[in-house]
C-alpha cells in the first residue's frame, strides 16, 4: 500500500525537491532513476528499505515497525539519504561550463 504523507514544512534545500502537479519528461525520469541509483548502491539494505518505505510515504514509527529497531535509527537513515541527495542535485546543477 502506497501512501502520502506530509513531512512537515520543507526547508530551502529540500524545496527544489518538491512535487510537481505534472508527470515527468522522459528526460527527467532517466535522470531521476540514475540519480536513485546511485544513492541505492550507497545503502546497506535496512537502509534501502528505509528509503523504499519512505518514498512510499510511511511515516518514522511504521518504518521502525517494519525495518529499523528505533525511530532513531530511521531519522538519521532518513538524514544521511537527504544529505546524499542535496549532493547529487548540487552535483548536477554544478555549471559544466570548464571555467574555474
Amino acid at each position: 500500500m502506497h501512501k502520502e504523507v506530509s513531512t512537515g514544512p520543507a526547508s530551502e534545500a529540500d524545496s527544489a525537491w518538491g512535487g510537481v502537479a505534472r508527470e515527468p519528461t522522459p528526460e527527467e525520469a532517466a535522470v531521476l532513476a540514475e540519480t536513485v541509483e546511485q544513492i541505492l548502491q550507497g545503502l546497506n539494505e535496512k537502509e534501502r528499505q528505509n528509503f523504499q518505505l519512505c518514498l512510499e510515504g510511511h511515516s518514522a514509527p511504521e518504518i521502525s515497525a517494519q525495518v529499523s529497531p528505533s525511530e532513531h535509527t530511521v531519522h538519521w537513515i532518513v538524514k544521511r539519504i537527504r544529505k546524499r541527495l542535496r549532493q547529487v542535485r548540487d552535483e548536477i546543477d554544478e555549471p559544466v561550463d570548464g571555467s574555474s
